[in-house]
């Protein structure tokens, strides 16, 4: 269980599209869950009745906010991990991801009703089609190359010396 686990959250090595999608897809069934989870707790916690706060609200907040944290971190860790691995597939160093993680979500926030927001909102947009088509529809490399052996070869070779 522990090496199932470890090898799901390793940023070495590649997955082909297969399973990024079932990792995908795994990962926001977890935070779907997990969010759900968290807001009912948080609702469990609120004291609107007489609005005063206890030794139980403090601890319930506090066991909260570190269930919140570990949630996120999970959450992120998961599809950091998940996307460098496929981008590793397609011959691609894992900073590829801060294009098409990071960009688009400090993009979305200048994208306004003006001119400018909207070319922002089609930059965003175009770049999350691409970030789509690159990570989830496009094949990987056919051998090995860097960053492993092809993953979809029952006996894979070993990779290139660097």
């Amino acid at each position: 269980m522990r090496e199932y686990v470890i090898r799901r959250f390793q940023f070495r090595g590649r997955i082909g599209r297969r399973q990024y999608w079932i990792s995908t897809l795994f990962l926001l069934l977890a935070w779907f869950f997990g969010a759900a989870i968290l807001i009912t707790l948080a609702v469990l916690n609120y004291n609107p009745p007489n609005d005063t706060i206890t030794n139980s609200t403090i601890v319930g907040f506090v066991l909260l906010g570190i269930a919140m944290t570990v949630f996120v971190f999970v959450i992120v860790a998961g599809f950091a991990s998940t996307g460098v691995r496929r981008l590793h597939d397609r011959g691609k160093t894992g900073y590829w991801l801060l294009l098409y993680y990071l960009l688009p979500s400090m993009m979305a926030k200048n994208a306004g009703l003006d001119a400018v927001g909207f070319i922002f909102g089609l930059v965003t947009i175009g770049i999350l089609i691409w970030a789509l088509v690159d990570l989830g529809i496009l094949p990987g490399e056919a051998g090995s190359n860097t960053f492993g052996p092809n993953p979809l070869l029952k006996n894979p070779e070993p990779p290139p010396a660097t």
